[in-house]
């Protein structure tokens, strides 16, 4: 037994699904803009991070590449100074008389 008009029950159920449609959307966009609030910070935080691995990245890069370039540049340094070594004792030693210097030892330099 119902006290309300056929006409009034199904404008009573419509307007019950629109309220409970009306809720869950306002209810998602709450639950959106909290999650908005709470992950942007955490999503800043990320990309800042980044850049600053990146550039500490480069930055290490760098300092490898020029101590490559330095252990190299001592490498030949240390090569010279042998070479020059070598050279002053090879000349002593034809100088003294130790060593003997022919026409076919000038032919294997050229």
């Amino acid at each position: 037994m119902s006290f309300v008009a056929k006409n009034y029950k199904k404008e009573f159920r419509r307007e019950k699904i629109l309220r409970i449609l009306i809720g869950f959307a306002v209810n998602l966009a709450v639950a959106l803009m909290v999650g908005l609030v709470f992950m942007l910070p955490s999503y800043f935080i990320l990309v800042f991070s980044k850049d600053d691995v990146l550039r500490r990245l480069q930055a290490a890069e760098e300092v490898f590449a020029r101590k490559e370039f330095k252990n190299l540049e001592e490498n030949i340094k240390n090569q010279i100074a042998t070479l020059q070594q070598y050279r002053k004792s090879l000349i002593h030693e034809c100088v003294t008389g130790k060593r003997r210097i022919t026409d076919a030892d000038v032919r294997g330099l050229i």
